[in-house]
């Protein structure tokens, strides 16, 4: 995995604003720590969970390769 992706507090402010044009646009802000935060919202993957390989597991790695990183939908009922 790139460390770039991983640890964006070791790039400078022009690395970050030119990775972030891609996703945010071109109306990024100078502040660093924003540009972090901007990052950790648009660019850094997500963690990845691995199922144990029993029966639960199964069926949990099986639902989450029909949903190919695709979003549940919300759910209303919240009695």
């Amino acid at each position: 995995m790139n460390a770039d992706l991983t640890h964006p507090e070791i790039l400078t402010i022009e690395q970050l604003q030119k990775h972030l044009i891609k996703f945010v646009g071109s109306n990024i802000t100078n502040d660093k720590y924003e540009l972090i935060q901007l990052f950790y919202k648009y660019i850094a993957p997500l963690p990845q969970r691995k199922f144990r390989t029993n029966r639960l597991g199964t069926m949990l790695t099986n639902s989450q390769t029909q949903l190919k990183g695709e979003k549940r939908p919300l759910s209303t009922d919240l009695e």
